[in-house]
């Protein structure tokens, strides 16, 4: 097809209009009045990312070690190779046309000693460093570590031997001993339950030792009612013999014998026969709280 201008997937050869070659090929014999364009597929190493006319594919880009760039994708028929930095380094220019290759690789910013990694680098970013913080430090110079927290040594049970800095862990000494006042506190309480105990001992024992109380009263035809199970314990004992003037009129009562007169205090034998026979011995009544069941 003779003509000054092809159509966009053709391309002119001596005034004609041939066939473009696909993307990863090239023109490997034009065409003619007799023929058609042949294409090749690009040999290694080269590549052709769009369809051409061109007799040859171009060159893949070569990642120089030198200036610490490695392969990041290999080269195809149909595309560039292309190419980053090494660890270490980050890319301080991108490729002009792709903007996916790198061009010049720039080595990452280390942080000093009281310095830490705020953000790390990437491929096209350089480290961020940040002073370190009260209470946290970092102690060494690259581009990964980030500022720690120093080292609480009273939660480990250790002395605090040197306090930290912004570069330095705090460092701790021995273990604590255990707290004086844990042990004085411990201490009083053993003396408080020894002193309780004795004063309880000591209440019981007054309390069996101590004797019962006695009540003299004339007899009574009605005597006093007592609860239920205390009547068992009421006991009368009378003493009829006479009492003289050498000897106190004595009164007993459950084995307990009590002086109550002397014969000079009674005017007649006959009065204190009656004195003597009237009188009776009762065990004091039982309080309300020493009866049983209460």
């Amino acid at each position: 097809m003779k003509g000054s201008s092809c159509p966009p997937d053709q391309y002119e050869y001596n005034g004609l209009c041939c066939n473009l070659c696909p993307e990863g090929k090239y023109v490997s014999t034009y065409c003619d009045n007799k023929t058609v364009t042949k294409c090749q597929i690009c040999p290694h190493n080269t590549y052709m990312k769009e369809k051409n006319g061109l007799h040859s594919c171009l060159p893949c880009t070569q990642c120089d070690v030198k200036s610490h760039q490695r392969e990041l994708i290999a080269c195809k028929a149909h595309s560039d190779r292309k190419c980053t930095c090494e660890v270490g380094y980050y890319c301080k220019y991108m490729d002009h046309e792709s903007h996916e290759s790198c061009q010049h690789c720039k080595q990452v910013t280390t942080c000093q000693p009281g310095q830490g990694v705020f953000a790390k680098s990437t491929s096209s970013t350089d480290t961020e460093c940040r002073s370190c913080e009260l209470g946290t430090f970092n102690s060494k110079t690259d581009y990964q570590t980030p500022c720690y927290n120093h080292t609480r040594c009273e939660e480990l049970g250790r002395y605090l031997v040197t306090p930290g800095t912004p570069s330095a862990d705090a460092v701790c000494g021995e273990l604590l001993r255990p707290c004086h006042w844990i042990s004085a506190g411990l201490g009083v309480c053993l003396v408080l339950a020894v002193l309780i105990s004795i004063g309880f001992l000591y209440w019981v024992v007054k309390r069996k030792q101590k004797p019962g109380s006695v009540t003299v009263s004339p007899y009574s035809d009605n005597p006093q009612v007592l609860p239920p199970d205390l009547i068992h314990l009421q006991t009368y004992t009378h003493k009829d013999e006479l009492c003289t003037e050498q000897d106190d009129c004595r009164l007993e009562c459950d084995g307990i014998t009590m002086t109550t007169m002397t014969m000079s205090q009674i005017d007649s034998h006959s009065a204190a026969r009656e004195m003597c026979g009237a009188m009776s011995v009762l065990h004091s009544e039982p309080q309300e709280d020493e009866w049983p069941g209460s």
